[in-house]
């Protein structure tokens, strides 16, 4: 169905000559802006925030664990500047 209405268009566009203007050319370069400008909501912070050198916005890279003691205790990072 869709074929045949574009073979229908096609052909009438012939017949009247009718142009049209958002064809493009082999020949010109077209490119998209900065994906900055194109982002938005969470994909736009997380790029912000990437772009002022933070890597891990969202905290959600692993922690690896070491041996869990006195000496050596695991340290988890946290969001708040006194110990919970």
């Amino acid at each position: 169905m869709a074929s045949l209405c574009g073979r229908i268009a096609a052909s009438t566009a012939r017949k009247q000559h009718v142009l049209c203007s958002s064809f493009r050319f082999a020949s010109t370069k077209v490119t998209m802006g900065d994906p900055l400008e194109h982002a938005t909501g969470l994909e736009k912070r997380e790029l912000l925030a990437k772009a002022s050198g933070n890597e891990n916005p969202f905290d959600l890279k692993v922690i690896k664990r070491g041996p869990g003691s006195k000496v050596q205790p695991n340290e988890i990072p946290s969001a708040f500047d006194s110990v919970l």
